[in-house]
């Protein structure tokens, strides 16, 4: 028998993993959630990344994730080390315009990634009100970014989905920083390499 499912998906406020306190929600997707934490120990505010594809796997009353279905088992565990891969690619990158995993872990069967908190709006949101902008200064934020994505490229990674939900401007000092690899993948062929969630109108149409 499973275990039974905790109506509230996400982790409460005040939920200790390790070191790291969940705070609240920042974002939630089919494939994930993305908390605000605070790591207690250096008092620092840091995004949580947790792998939970809601349509396959549930959270029981113990806070644990379940597969939904023995039939389900296979496509949850094939996701969860496809997160694995990319929280490991990530934290090879060294650029000022990735988002940078700090650590990465496994618990309540399921994984976890620390990421630099990042405060600002997506480019989505900042475009609506720069629509106007000169064409030579968005060439100095997007030149940047390209740099970093150039980084990626070298390593041997595809991001595969660029797109303006996933570009972060700092509130800071308005550069720009890519985030969200859950798409990344090896240029290196691969036999039957499995689909992937895209976003029509942002991925070449071979993907």
């Amino acid at each position: 028998t499973s275990a039974p499912e905790d109506p509230s998906l996400a982790l409460p406020e005040g939920y200790r993993l390790f070191e790291y306190r969940i705070d609240s929600v920042l974002g939630q997707g089919g494939f994930g959630i993305t908390y605000m934490a605070t790591d207690v120990n250096l008092n620092s505010k840091v995004a949580v990344k947790e792998y939970l594809p809601e349509q396959f796997a549930y959270r029981t009353t113990t806070k644990t994730i379940s597969a939904r279905a023995s039939e389900d088992l296979d496509f949850y565990q094939h996701g969860l080390e496809s997160f694995l891969v990319e929280a490991r690619t990530l934290a090879t990158f060294r650029h000022p315009n990735i988002v940078r995993v700090a650590r990465f872990f496994e618990a309540n069967n399921t994984a976890y990634m620390v990421l630099e908190y990042e405060r600002g709006q997506s480019f989505r949101g900042w475009w609506e009100s720069n629509k106007n902008i000169r064409e030579e200064r968005l060439l100095e934020l997007l030149l940047p970014l390209i740099e970093g994505l150039g980084v990626v490229h070298r390593s041997g990674f595809l991001h595969r989905d660029i797109k303006p939900d996933n570009v972060i401007v700092r509130d800071s000092d308005g550069t720009l920083v890519l985030l969200d690899f859950g798409a990344a993948r090896s240029t290196a062929p691969t036999e039957g390499e499995e689909a992937s969630i895209v976003t029509p109108g942002y991925v070449p149409v071979e993907q």
